[in-house]
């Protein structure tokens, strides 16, 4: 029995320190050039779906 208890206080502390460590780190800020590309291709893709010979015509046939 004092095993299980030994065991069960180690994991719980491996568990906290484990915890406090994964919820230090902060994320760092994006590059603006990075999410000015990002926002490139969003635009880039949801044109090229929208238009006549895209995805989404095709799928609006399927529907009617």
């Amino acid at each position: 029995m004092p095993k299980f208890i030994y065991y069960s206080v180690l994991l719980v502390l491996l568990i906290q320190v484990l915890f406090i460590t994964g919820c230090d780190r902060a994320t760092p800020a994006a590059d603006p050039a990075y999410l000015q590309e990002i926002h490139q291709w969003q635009e880039a893709r949801l044109a090229s779906l929208k238009k006549p010979t895209g995805w989404l015509s095709l799928a609006g046939l399927f529907w009617c």
